[in-house]
């Protein structure tokens, strides 16, 4: 055993204790001051620090990014070689959302300014960055390119670069990143597959939830596949366990297959979709199980890899619940008719 699991272990141990009870979550929900709840909570760090800073509704995004900022760089401070290679390859995805964000101002004609408070960055302290390559201020600097051309080039520094310019051609004409959004994508999974080492020999549920994403990815995929262009495979991520033939008969036999496909329960989100007609529900009930599935076997891993990933995963979790309950509170929404909402829930429930 690697004393530096021991250590992150311990430490990371210590700090699951003040992860959102269900008695503070549902007194949020039930209409409590939001702040005034989570103040006496580990939040409170970033309340005290923030608060003057910055006004609601803009407060509470910064909030709940700096803290999950924090967190994860506690998370990540100190790791084995092969286990930090690989947490900061799955953490990167917080670069991708950030240059996805900063991709779609541009074309719509926004300053990054407009949308601080959604830059997943460190938002309390200028030290550089958490999630990956790129800092707060890389991200402000970004902006002040003048064109997609421009933010394309900027960020062949963090390796996005490449990735992008076989699109840009495409995107000056149309104004639709979507072919970006769905290289970076393809490019985060790929590197979390070879980022991934066999570290004490304990790690295979982390490679099998790394597989299970990309199906999911692709099952999302198949079910919009009626606004694709070109072959459906064209559009789906290699590496996952559910052969593109499989994800095809999506395409042919309708949502009611992807429950067969997969094996997960999926009757609430088949249900909804009958009576609505969202693709939505299907990604947030296949993410909810992949989440209730895997993050127990995480957090039973102990000193392990697993415990990482089963702490940042919670923390990420939290932090969308919480964003959610703001949201529909904010807008006057029935929070018990979010079904986003109510899938976060689950996925945190399952495991208190």
């Amino acid at each position: 055993m690697d004393s530096t699991y021991a250590g992150v272990y311990g430490k990371l141990k210590a700090e699951s204790s003040n992860f959102l009870t269900k008695s503070q979550i549902e007194d949020i929900i039930a209409g409590k001051d939001f702040l005034e709840v989570l103040k006496d909570t580990w939040y409170g760090v970033e309340i005290n620090a923030l608060s003057a800073l910055y006004k609601t509704p803009e407060l509470i995004d910064i909030i709940l990014n700096a803290h999950l900022a924090r967190l994860t760089r506690k998370a990540t401070g100190s790791m084995p070689t092969a286990a930090g290679s690989f947490i900061r390859a799955y953490i990167s995805k917080w670069d991708m959302q950030n240059v996805s964000l900063v991709l779609s101002s541009k074309v719509l004609g926004y300053a990054v300014s407009q949308n601080d408070a959604l830059l997943l960055v460190n938002q309390v302290s200028a030290a550089g960055a958490f999630g990956g390559a790129m800092s707060k201020e890389d991200f402000v600097n970004l902006e002040k390119e003048s064109s997609i051309e421009g933010v394309v080039n900027a960020l062949f520094k963090y390796g996005y670069g490449g990735v992008l310019s076989k699109y840009l051609e495409d995107v000056k004409k149309t104004n639709d990143i979507s072919t970006m959004i769905v290289a970076m994508q393809e490019s985060y999974y790929a590197s979390l597959i070879d980022k991934f080492r066999f570290y004490e020999g304990n790690e295979w549920p982390v490679r099998e939830f790394i597989l299970e994403s990309i199906d999911i990815h692709n099952i999302v995929t198949a079910l919009k596949s009626a606004g694709l262009s070109g072959n459906l495979e064209e559009h789906l991520i290699k590496g996952g366990k559910l052969p593109a033939s499989k994800i095809a008969e999506i395409t042919t036999r309708g949502p009611e297959v992807v429950q067969e496909i997969t094996g997960l329960k999926l009757d609430d989100a088949l249900t909804a979709y009958k009576e609505k007609g969202l693709i939505s529900y299907f990604e947030m009930a296949l993410e909810r199980e992949l989440h209730k599935k895997y993050l127990r076997l995480f957090k039973d891993m102990g000193i392990s890899l697993g415990f990482i990933m089963y702490f940042i995963m919670r923390l990420e979790l939290e932090k969308d619940l919480l964003r959610t309950i703001w949201f529909t509170k904010y807008y006057g929404m029935d929070v018990s008719k979010i079904p986003h909402l109510n899938a976060l829930k689950e996925s945190i429930y399952a495991i208190q």
